[in-house]
């Protein structure tokens, strides 16, 4: 089958870009990294895992299903065709696909040729098992099409750069898959990095809804067993993976919302490993837990404020400027993230993080530290008056925003605090206006109801991908910002074979984002795992998580 023309990435994504880091590994302080040795692990056993989100769907693919929660449960239940390694390199997954090669330079053509043992499996004994093949490439790429027709309507599709797919085509009774491009990209191999799902499956319950209860097919080393919604999921290991098995016979994923949560049942042992949502404290609760091991690195999430750029007084880019003029985003690092990692700094390129070796401050140092002057000067350049509450106002409009974020995060929670406080000072009302996490992907799509301010957090593995961020016409672009200088950049950059030039064109990206401000970066966010010590083989990649070996985890030999 050929599928064309050229499909348009409609979903909210998360972009890509590779960061470079190192990790700590803790008894309650840094100690020595471990030894490269593999430890003795007997077969079997069962951990409880943490989790301070929990799905809405379990296909990745979608707009509810692209989120932390998701991708942590489904990264051993649903195949990836790539993987990426601690050096920040894409290593084929040939569990799943043999080989993948550029055959035809111009157009860019690739082959995927399929392992003929990989299969789908229902999880009941009586079901039989369904090949991996082409299918499940097309489907991918026919629901990222615009206006895509889903069992149950239309649907958003998701895979940062699949816009730049012209064609996929199945060969070879489905085991050979051609994918043609429509324009040269360098970073090909981010193409299919997003887990496939069964096409058989999508195309008989739903591509949309049809993942919703956990009844998910699977071709990886864990299948989903049971699902109580609201309470905790549990895996087991798939007795049809044709690869090596898993070494635990489950996992138990148990969803707790509030971010205090997850120490407080370390703790207790309710749970045996956390993934704890960074604060202030974090650092001493942890030390004071005996019997864990806990481990911090720089993760490939950063936090910042989008502003939606086509709403009241938002749509003047002197007031977005005004708005991160008025913050010290020194002192809000310094007092959330900061407590946790001394070494945190302010985020100056939302292209490329500071923990990578291609950073570099974009910023020129303007926004590093609150201007007042400068903030009232412009504002009252473009015709605000302050009022008697100290609030600047243009006849009855007042100059006020809401700000959203996940509610039950507490460091997000200071976040707000120190922001509004920072913003009235300059003249601006803040009020915060939280959501739950589940909700906030939809928050963030709402049209109808559209947000003023967002302080969220952005997932990066390639750069390239970040084009759909903040594309023109592009449906995961929430803030609505269009800048045709940036569209032809990011088309300039995503063809150019020249590592880099590639990246000069970047730095150019980002230095017009900073006139325009669609969004302020805040921090490169760490990554924190603690874990009972009798667990081992945990090793938290700071590109793919903490789940993405989770099949390797198991329990100390006795």
């Amino acid at each position: 089958m050929t599928h064309g023309p050229r499909a348009r990435l409609t979903a909210l994504a998360l972009a890509a870009l590779v960061l470079a880091a190192c990790s700590n590994t803790s008894h309650g302080a840094p100690s020595a990294a471990p030894s490269s040795a593999e430890p003795a692990v007997r077969q079997g056993g069962s951990v409880t895992v943490a989790l301070d989100q929990e799905p809405a769907t379990f296909n990745p693919r979608t707009t509810r299903g692209n989120t932390t929660a998701t991708r942590d449960v489904v990264r051993s239940v649903l195949p990836s065709v790539w993987t990426i390694n601690d050096k920040f390199e894409f290593v084929l997954n040939t569990d799943v696909v043999l080989s993948a090669d550029v055959i035809v330079a111009n157009p860019q053509t690739i082959v995927y040729r399929i392992n003929p043992r990989a299969v789908w499996w229902d999880g009941k004994p009586e079901s039989e098992s369904v090949p991996v093949s082409a299918d499940d490439f097309v489907i991918a790429y026919e629901m990222a099409r615009p206006g895509a027709t889903d069992v149950g309507g239309l649907t958003m599709g998701i895979g940062p750069n699949e816009d730049l797919i012209a064609s996929v085509t199945g060969s070879d009774g489905g085991s050979t898959v051609t994918v043609v491009l429509s324009q040269p990209f360098a970073d090909w191999k981010a193409l299919f990095l997003t887990p496939l799902v069964p096409a058989r499956q999508a195309r008989t319950v739903g591509w949309r809804m049809g993942f919703d209860n956990g009844a998910v097919w699977s071709a990886g080393p864990f299948r989903i067993a049971t699902y109580n919604q609201g309470r905790d999921l549990t895996l087991v290991r798939n007795e049809r993976y044709w690869a090596t098995p898993a070494k635990l016979d489950s996992v138990v994923f148990r969803f707790l919302s509030q971010s205090t949560d997850t120490v407080a049942e370390l703790r207790s042992g309710g749970v045996g490993l956390i993934t704890p949502r960074i604060q202030v404290d974090l650092r001493s609760q942890l030390a004071q837990i005996p019997g864990i091991r806990w481990e911090t690195a720089p993760s490939q999430v950063y936090e910042y404020l989008d502003f939606k750029v086509t709403k009241g007084f938002l749509m003047n880019r002197d007031v977005r400027q005004a708005f991160a003029l008025a913050l010290d985003r020194r002192t809000i690092v310094a007092r959330t993230v900061g407590q946790l990692d001394p070494s945190a700094k302010v985020l100056n390129n939302r292209l490329y993080l500071t923990s990578q070796k291609e950073y570099l401050d974009t910023s020129g140092g303007r926004y590093d530290d609150q201007h007042l002057g400068e903030a009232r000067q412009i504002l009252e350049g473009a015709g605000f008056t302050k009022g008697r509450d100290g609030i600047y106002a243009k006849g009855d409009d007042r100059l006020s925003f809401s700000l959203t974020t996940t509610s039950g995060d507490a460091l997000r929670e200071a976040q707000e605090q120190l922001i509004q406080a920072q913003a009235k000072e300059a003249g601006i009302e803040v009020k915060i206006d939280n959501v739950a996490p589940a909700n906030l992907s939809e928050r963030l799509l709402d049209d109808k109801n559209p947000f003023d301010i967002a302080n969220v957090g952005q997932t990066l593995l390639l750069v390239s991908g970040t084009s759909t961020v903040f594309g023109t016409d592009s449906k995961i672009n929430v803030t609505k910002y269009s800048n045709t200088k940036v569209d032809e950049l990011f088309r300039q950059a995503r063809a150019e074979l020249d590592p880099g030039k590639r990246t000069g064109i970047y730095y150019d990206i980002d230095r017009i984002l900073w006139d325009d401000m669609p969004r302020l970066p805040l921090y490169q966010r760490p990554n924190v795992v603690a874990y009972r010590d009798d667990l081992v083989n945990v090793a938290p990649s700071p590109a793919l998580g903490t789940f993405w070996n989770l099949e390797r985890w198991g329990l100390k030999a006795k």
